[in-house]
């Protein structure tokens, strides 16, 4: 999909704002501009570790709409989590994941197509799409809860997970 140059520098400049309202102390933030890496403006979240010591790099991007989104944008939060899931059989994965979909209060969790450079067979992520209006400017505290029950949340699947 092919986008205006205006459109990925209008994306490109909110990452950065909420980049700026999210970055602090523990959480490292940066933004990447639409490139062959990245399709679309990206920001790069790395908030701290959580006490098992996983990273949980988090990417937010704008998602455009073929249709609609006169009032509307929405930011999509994304992470994959780095586990061996080798010992689940495929029926198991899945009945897991259900239960884990009916419980964490924000995202989902599902199965992903193996990397190529990954020696993982089976691979999971988590994603959910935040929605906030375009006509006015960002609410960050309301973001920023967002974005903190969305790691809540992968909490519960790194311990379903990781033991």
């Amino acid at each position: 999909m092919e986008f205006l140059q205006e459109t990925l520098e209008e994306m490109e400049r909110k990452l950065c704002i909420i980049a700026d309202f999210i970055e602090d102390d523990e959480a490292r933030c940066e933004v990447y501009p639409a490139s062959e890496e990245f399709e679309l403006p990206t920001l790069v979240l790395q908030p701290p570790h959580d006490e098992n010591e996983t990273p949980r790099t988090t990417l937010l991007n704008f998602v455009p709409l073929p249709e609609g989104g006169d009032f509307t944008d929405f930011i999509q939060f994304y992470l994959e989590f780095p586990f061996d899931l080798s010992r689940y059989g495929e029926t198991e994965l899945l009945r897991a994941i259900d239960e884990l979909n009916r419980q964490i209060p924000l995202g989902h969790v599902m199965t992903l197509a193996p990397r190529p450079e990954s020696s993982d067979k089976r691979m999971i992520g988590m994603r959910y799409m935040y929605a906030l209006s375009n006509e006015r400017e960002i609410d960050d505290g309301n973001l920023l809860e967002a974005l903190m029950l969305f790691l809540l949340s992968s909490d519960a699947v790194e311990m379903r997970f990781s033991a």
